[in-house]
């Protein structure tokens, strides 16, 4: 269950940096329709305060594992060694 939270995470979070890259283009026009308001209308305020996010860099030393793979070999090659460079 985890593991499908963080999949559901990863996804949206694909969606959300994917959407500026998208090309829209109108391709039809469109209109509103008649209304009329009466009264007097009053819009609610919000104050809103931005979070403050601290953007800052760490270097930090991996140890990579090595990966040894070992191919099948065509019909007119011998195999490699394992523990070969090539």
């Amino acid at each position: 269950m985890k593991v499908n939270a963080m999949l559901s995470v990863a996804c949206v979070a694909g969606v959300l940096l994917a959407v500026p890259g998208c090309t829209v283009d109108k391709t039809k026009e469109g209109n509103l329709p008649d209304v009329e308001v009466k009264g007097k209308t009053e819009l609610p305020e919000y104050d809103v305060k931005p979070a403050d996010v601290d953007v800052s860099t760490t270097t930090k030393q991996v140890t990579v594992p090595k990966v040894d793979v070992n191919m099948p070999p065509h019909s007119d090659q011998t195999p490699a060694p394992a523990d070969s460079d090539k």
